[in-house]
């Protein structure tokens, strides 16, 4: 008798495990997408941080506006962004020890660009402006 009942409790949960796999699939998948996506969004506001501080401390240190700009757009480039579509801005002090600013800013393209209006938040479109900004100060 015994038998019959654990081979009977057995046999209601065939199955079950693949329902619950097949229930929890779709969320899984939907949550990797989010997370590969803020990740690279992450990254690219990393890297324009990098190259703005580059060109921060390059024309605080020799003050030329346009090598600067070209070292700004060489980082940039390396980390693989388009260089041509990122701005650069300088705003530079007059006299020793004065902070030099430097922002570069883009547009990052969303790998997902519905996945915002599938879930129903009022999310950003397909592009949205990142920017990243450096500071250094005049060393002569």
């Amino acid at each position: 008798m015994l038998r019959f009942l654990l081979r009977r409790s057995r046999a209601g949960q065939r199955g079950t495990a693949l329902i619950e796999f097949a229930l929890v699939l779709p969320f899984v998948i939907l949550l990797t997408f989010i997370v590969v996506d803020l990740a690279r969004a992450f990254m690219i506001k990393s890297m324009l941080e990098q190259s703005a501080r580059e060109g921060a401390r390059m024309y605080a240190a020799i003050d030329d506006h346009d090598a600067a700009w070209r070292r700004v757009k060489l980082v940039a480039g390396a980390a693989g962004l388009d260089s041509s579509k990122v701005t650069v801005a300088l705003d530079n002090g007059s006299s020793k020890g004065d902070p030099v600013t430097c922002t570069a800013s883009a547009s990052f393209k969303w790998l997902y660009p519905g996945l915002f209006n599938f879930l129903k938040f009022s999310g950003p479109g397909n592009s949205v402006p990142v920017s990243g900004a450096g500071t250094y100060y005049r060393e002569y």
